[in-house]
């Protein structure tokens, strides 16, 4: 190849590299410059009214606070909007705030979203059926992504904050608080599509039906780092109510959150569930799981802590019609009114029939036993666990747990093991989990240490 068709080609190939940047602009708002003619702007990569055009990928700057008054147009391109860590967009109490259509990719990044209100007459949400009624902060149809933003104070007939549509959702550092929702989902309801998180935080979100912060339909959902404290749930799914797809969580903390029904913390249905290296405590449900309650799928909870933890049948977790295996956990100190104040395995018929499978677990100090197989359920595996009380199959020993630590900034709480606990080098070597809940190695010693925590010296 000459010299000529090597500069060529060089020349060619940094224009494409260089392409992505130089099709984008930045667009200020301003005072003839409003967010909804800079969307406008964006979409159609020209100027409108005193916005600057938008140029493939753009990023809309803001430059105060928003107050609307009017409906924004839907979002079709790729496009940031940047609060810079300083302001905010109201809807007002009147408007939904932002809608992305399936062609959308929307980035919220340091901005707060506050008093949007989906209503009848709006922008349609996808579908019909009162869908326009759906997202009182965000409808998501595309793809959206939130960083180190704020929702507070939205509203919705479902999905207080966000309803998403077969889309994308990717949330990073933001925080849901106070968002509401006169059916499922206080703050998200996913309709099919997937979440991302890590380190979010979910506060005082409240559903009228089902799933404080969280209802899903089969959905994809991964969640890491992240906490729900205080959400509500009138029916089912204090913090979370996945219905069907696969939910993956990890390193995060569920505390004081509330069902009249079932699961305090999460209901989790026709889903399949992995949980690691999370804590669950002081969440309450009126009837089955204070923490967990699991029913028509399969459960698969690893290295994480309930305590303090309430209902009537199992005060710590339920689990009916599920295949449920739990090793590596540490369940004390929970209340059931009726049965099984650690763990219950339900239920009244032979098609609702919960199966456990018990491993290197501690069930103790719970009141209203530690743990119950009633009428239809069956234990098919109890090996390796310290059971305060001898329930199911266990050992019937005082693990003599250590004080509650509790991390700083938040992080899952944990009972550590003093060198005089049964516990410790009394598990199988040979089924082992390879860390403990906050990440040491097992094993320590001879062999692994049973419940959550492995002792290091």
């Amino acid at each position: 190849m000459g010299t000529r068709k090597i500069c060529l080609t060089i020349a060619i190939i940094l224009l494409l590299v260089a392409l992505p940047n130089a099709l984008a602009a930045d667009i200020q708002l301003g005072a003839d410059c409003s967010l909804a003619a800079a969307i406008a702007a964006a979409n159609k990569d020209e100027a409108v009214a005193g916005c600057a055009s938008g140029a493939g990928g753009d990023t809309i700057l803001l430059s105060g606070n928003v107050l609307l008054d009017q409906e924004l147009p839907v979002v079709k391109s790729e496009l940031t909007i940047n609060g810079q860590g300083l302001y905010f967009v109201s809807g007002d109490n009147r408007f939904r705030i932002f809608l992305v259509g399936p062609e959308g990719k929307l980035t919220l990044s340091n901005l707060t979203l506050a008093r949007g209100q989906a209503r009848s007459g709006g922008a349609l949400c996808g579908g019909a059926g009162g869908a326009d009624r759906f997202g009182g902060a965000v409808c998501n149809l595309g793809e959206l992504v939130i960083l180190d933003s704020q929702f507070t104070l939205n509203s919705a007939a479902v999905g207080g904050a966000i309803y998403s549509q077969a889309g994308v959702v990717r949330i990073n550092s933001s925080s849901f608080s106070e968002n509401s929702a006169a059916g499922d989902g206080g703050a998200l309801y996913l309709q099919e599509g997937s979440l991302g998180m890590r380190a979010g935080t979910f506060e005082a979100n409240v559903a009228e039906s089902h799933g404080g912060a969280i209802f899903s339909q089969d959905s994809h959902i991964d969640i890491r780092e992240s906490k729900f404290r205080d959400n509500q749930a009138h029916d089912d799914g204090g913090a979370m109510h996945p219905n069907g797809g696969e939910v993956d969580i990890s390193s995060s903390v569920f505390a004081g959150n509330l069902t009249g029904d079932d699961g305090g913390a999460l209901r989790v249905k026709s889903s399949i569930l992995h949980i690691s290296g999370s804590t669950f405590s002081g969440n309450q449900a009126e009837d089955n799981g204070g923490a967990l309650h699991s029913n028509g799928g399969s459960s698969r909870v690893n290295n994480s802590t309930f305590y303090e933890n309430s209902a009537a049948n199992g005060g710590a977790l339920s689990i009916a019609d599920d295949d449920s295996l739990l090793k590596h956990v540490t369940i004390v100190h929970n209340i059931a009114s009726a049965l099984g104040g650690g763990i219950m395995v339900c239920c009244e018929t032979d098609e609702d029939a919960g199966r456990l499978f018990l491993r290197h677990s501690i069930v103790a100090h719970n009141a209203g036993g530690d743990c119950a197989v009633n009428v239809s359920g069956t234990l098919e595996d109890s090996s390796y666990n310290l059971i305060g009380d001898g329930s199911c199959a266990g050992a019937p020993v005082d693990p003599l747990l250590g004080e509650l630590s509790e991390p700083l900034q938040g992080s899952p709480a944990y009972f550590p093991l003093p060198p005089n606990s049964p516990a410790i080098d009394a598990g199988d070597i040979y089924l082992c989990s390879q860390t403990d809940q906050i990440g040491t190695a097992r094993p320590q010693g001879a062999s692994c240490d049973i419940g959550a925590i492995e002792y290091a010296q």
